[in-house]
């Protein structure tokens, strides 16, 4: 029975042989094109994943205040105390947004030296802030935005609003002078738009008792899972260019199924 059924297959491919070539064709084709969608989606996951690895330091941990108990756990001095238990460098900042008189709204960090150790962060121009109250460093982009738009200069004050709120909620804005003394290298990431100072002095100027972040660096990019895991047992929240990493990918294997998916349809 099964000679006879096979027999026939070939007869019938003998007497349609354009047809047979067709089929086979069409099927190297709709082949071909599935493997040249997917490897299409791969390339550009891997060139992502790349450009993230280049602007991010995976040995970087940020962290920031969190929820436990159904309570808001803050970014103290104490709290900061611990976390040098799982880092090679920990650095606590404050971060407030202000707005240039050209309307320029930018992040302005409070730091310590260690966050420009941990971020690797060279000068292009200038130097950093040293013990004058009022000095910043500019990122790269944030700097040609308002040596363009407000004139900016390496020495000579400028100023910018910060916006406060008082115990009734309505917004104060507080006009405070500031003298860039440097500018950064740019580093791809968005450090380029924001603005640094001292970290003591940028707590006094928002009058805040408590840190809003602090960068935990680690020693090697495998240890940044279980450090995350033990930072978050004390009630605190964790990111880190991990997370990046992750969405992209879930991003770039979905895009990669759909477009395979219309590829292969027509083919059906």
């Amino acid at each position: 029975m099964f000679d006879e059924e096979f027999s026939m297959a070939i007869r019938q491919l003998r007497l349609k042989k354009l047809r047979s070539l067709l089929i086979l064709l069409g099927i190297a084709i709709g082949v071909a094109s599935v493997v040249a969608v997917v490897s299409f989606g791969e390339g550009l996951r891997i060139n992502a994943v790349e450009e993230i690895q280049k602007s991010r330091d995976l040995t970087l941990i940020d962290v920031s205040p969190g929820l436990k108990d159904n309570g808001l756990i803050l970014l103290s001095e104490s709290k900061v105390e611990e976390l040098k238990e799982y880092g090679n460098l920990v650095c606590p900042y404050v971060k407030d947004a202000y707005v240039s008189p050209s309307g320029s709204y930018f992040d302005l960090f409070g730091v310590q030296e260690d966050y420009r150790t941990a971020n690797e962060l060279e000068l292009a121009g200038g130097g950093w802030f040293e013990s004058g109250q009022n000095q910043i460093v500019l990122g790269s982009d944030l700097w040609e935005k308002l040596e363009k738009l407000d004139g900016a200069e390496i020495g000579t004050p400028i100023t910018a609003k910060l916006r406060l709120y008082g115990a009734d909620g309505r917004p104060i804005d507080k006009e405070v002078s500031f003298i860039p003394t440097g500018y950064l290298k740019p580093t791809g990431s968005e450090i380029d738009n924001e603005a640094f100072m001292r970290l003591g002095y940028a707590k006094e100027l928002s009058k805040k008792e408590y840190y809003d972040g602090a960068l935990v660096k680690v020693e090697s990019s495998s240890l940044v899972t279980d450090t995350r895991k033990k930072i978050e047992k004390l009630g605190l929240a964790t990111s880190s260019a991990q997370d990046e990493i992750d969405s992209v990918n879930r991003i770039m294997n979905a895009v990669t199924l759909i477009l395979a998916f219309f590829r292969v349809l027509p083919c059906l």
